[in-house]
């Protein structure tokens, strides 16, 4: 999939400003709102954005390689913890994206109900759960 041509097709990404702070790196608009919100405390925000890095534009921008989860060994092991209120990957873009690779049949899902993109900051605790939970379903190969 040449994702930099989906999102040139979409006239790019509205939330982020491409080549800042230099060329081939971007950041996003407002990360507070985007990344954090609604369930990560002001404090916990203040912490994160601190940490926060500019991305590199051609991980992005590029030809995306075929992915190794429709390999056997990756049978009934795909996992996908859905945050409901995710600004970055609404919801229903996470649930169109396990539909287009393989659906429910092939992933195993927990939902976090009124998380953001940033559960692993605002619920460590209830992702860890779902890890666990998930993992606990995965077959036993041999």
């Amino acid at each position: 999939m040449d994702q930099g041509a989906v999102i040139r097709s979409l006239g790019g990404l509205p939330y982020v400003n491409w080549d800042t702070p230099s060329t081939g790196l971007f950041v996003a608009k407002d990360p507070g709102s985007l990344l954090y919100r609604p369930d990560v405390s002001d404090e916990q925000a203040q912490w994160a954005l601190s940490q926060l890095q500019p991305q590199c534009m051609a991980a992005n921008m590029g030809i995306v390689p075929p992915q190794a989860w429709p390999e056997e060994s990756y049978k009934g092991r795909l996992a996908y913890i859905k945050a409901t209120e995710d600004a970055v990957i609404p919801l229903t873009d996470q649930e169109s994206m396990i539909a287009s690779s393989g659906g429910s049949e092939a992933w195993n899902t927990r939902v976090l109900e009124g998380s953001g993109h940033s559960p692993q900051i605002s619920r460590p605790r209830e992702v860890a759960q779902a890890v666990d939970s998930l993992i606990q379903d995965f077959p036993i190969h041999r």
